[in-house]
């Protein structure tokens, strides 16, 4: 079920790697966050903190099992053999359910005739950085929490459990980014526990697709595209004027998720052993 697993035995702090992870990207991102207040170092080192994750997932990994373990958690963001298609439900359903939730919000205030404020300024005058840091943090995402996280969990407790924990620790390393009111992906905005309730709805769909296709590739095309969603619709509250946007878009996600946990058990959360949905 998963590419890696631990091969020395646990002891000392061998014994709670997650945490361990957790705990430390966190105080790091914190820490940069607090310093670049302090005006002790500049706030683009900051805003590039992410790269903290993968680098602490590829240490933490070597120091466990060594090599193998570090390519192990690397190996799946370049698995790109899947039925298209997966490739059609990466790139799809995240944007879908962003479109769903102006659209129900406008139907439910009774605002469908006026028209949708799409936000093309970041395509109009295109601001590279901001398309490649976008990208770098939904790739440095998957080497963390499903390369390393999922991978480490997933011998041990369900897929529905792991895709718990993962949101609980996903949710975590984002909180000093909304404290910060960070540039990128971040609204200080969105109530904590909303915020959190959005990485548990979330979580399940990207397991799913994880589990189901051993692509951390897939996983990363899925962010990336709602990650531009959420830049050009107005579904985040800074720039639909309202927080029941968001709250619409986690509703559905919780949804989806709901219908995939009833539809292939909490147990896997995964297609692998049944009839594939795309095909083999």
């Amino acid at each position: 079920m998963t590419d890696t697993a631990p091969s020395r035995p646990a002891s000392g702090l061998r014994a709670h790697p997650i945490l361990i992870f957790v705990a430390v990207t966190w105080l790091v991102q914190a820490g940069l966050g607090w310093l670049s207040i302090q005006g002790v170092v500049r706030r683009g080192w900051f805003e590039w903190s992410f790269l903290i994750k993968p680098s602490a997932a590829l240490v933490m990994a070597y120091w466990l099992d060594g090599t193998r373990g570090a390519l192990g958690i690397a190996r799946p963001l370049v698995r790109f053999r899947a039925h298209p298609g997966w490739y059609l439900f990466a790139f799809t359903l995240l944007p879908a359910i962003l479109v769903a939730s102006v659209y129900l919000h406008r139907g439910l205030t009774g605002s469908l005739d006026a028209p949708v404020r799409f936000d093309w300024w970041a395509f109009q005058k295109p601001y590279y950085k901001m398309y490649f840091v976008i990208a770098a943090m939904s790739l440095a995402d998957e080497i963390a929490y499903f390369g390393f996280v999922y991978t480490r969990l997933a011998p041990r407790i369900t897929g529905l459990t792991a895709a718990l924990w993962i949101a609980v620790c996903w949710s975590i390393s984002y909180t000093p980014r909304i404290f910060m009111e960070s540039e990128m992906m971040a609204d200080s905005t969105i109530p904590l526990w909303l915020f959190i309730l959005n990485f548990l709805t979330l979580t399940p769909i990207c397991v799913w697709l994880y589990g189901s296709t051993k692509s951390g590739m897939l996983v990363s095309l899925s962010q990336i595209t709602a990650n531009f969603g959420l830049l050009v619709l107005p579904v985040m509250p800074k720039t639909a004027g309202t927080l029941a946007v968001f709250g619409i878009m986690v509703a559905l996600m919780g949804i989806v998720s709901a219908f995939l946990v009833h539809r292939y058990g909490a147990r896997y959360l995964t297609v692998s052993g049944q009839a594939p949905v795309f095909g083999a």
